[in-house]
C-alpha cells in the first residue's frame, strides 16, 4: 500500500511540460544544484543521520553551510559526497528535513552519484519525507548516474514487476 502511494505521488508530480534542456518549463527551484566546496564535518553528518537537530542547528548557526558536502567511502572503495539533506531524508528525520529546507538547503542538490534527497526518500519508502520534499518543489525527473529517477528508484514489493 505504502509503495503504491509513493509511486502515485511521484507520478502525479512528474513533469509533463519540458523546456529545451529537458527540465520543467518555468522550473527554477528544481534545477539540479551544484554545491559549494564547503566541507561537512563527519560528526555533523552523523548527527543529521541520527536526527540530532540541535547539533546540526548549532553548527549552522556557527557558520556551517547548509549545502556542505560530507565525504565517505563506499564498500567498494569509491569516494562519495553527500549533503546534510540526504542524511536526514535517508533516515526519515522529518523535522531535520524541514529545518534544513527552511534554512535554504537546495532541495535538488545531487550527491556524488547524482542521487537526490527525493530519490533517497523514495527508495527508503519514507512517505512523509517524500511529501515534504515534493512540497518544496523537488524535481522527480532528475536522474542519477544509472539513469534512475525518484520514480524508477522506488522499492518494489516482492513479486511485483515494473511496467
Amino acid at each position: 500500500m505504502l509503495l503504491g502511494c509513493i509511486h502515485a505521488l511521484l507520478l502525479a508530480t512528474a513533469s509533463t511540460e519540458l523546456n529545451m534542456n529537458g527540465r520543467p518549463a518555468l522550473q527554477h527551484a528544481g534545477e539540479p544544484t551544484v554545491s559549494s566546496a564547503a566541507s561537512l564535518p563527519i560528526e555533523i553528518y552523523e548527527s543529521a543521520s541520527r536526527g540530532e537537530l540541535w547539533k546540526v542547528v548549532k553548527w549552522l548557526r556557527k557558520g556551517g553551510a547548509v549545502d556542505a558536502l560530507g565525504s565517505g567511502t563506499t564498500a567498494d572503495g569509491l569516494t562519495t559526497t553527500t549533503p546534510l539533506l540526504h542524511a536526514a531524508a535517508a533516515n526519515d528525520h522529518l523535522e531535520m528535513v524541514g529545518e534544513l529546507l527552511k534554512r535554504g538547503a537546495s532541495v535538488d542538490l545531487q550527491a556524488s552519484l547524482d542521487s537526490t534527497a527525493l530519490m533517497t526518500a523514495a527508495f527508503q519508502g519514507h512517505l512523509s519525507t517524500l511529501l515534504v520534499l515534493l512540497q518544496h518543489s523537488a524535481y522527480p525527473d532528475l536522474q542519477n548516474v544509472d539513469g534512475h529517477t525518484a520514480l524508477t528508484r522506488w522499492p518494489l514489493a516482492k513479486g511485483t514487476r515494473r511496467a
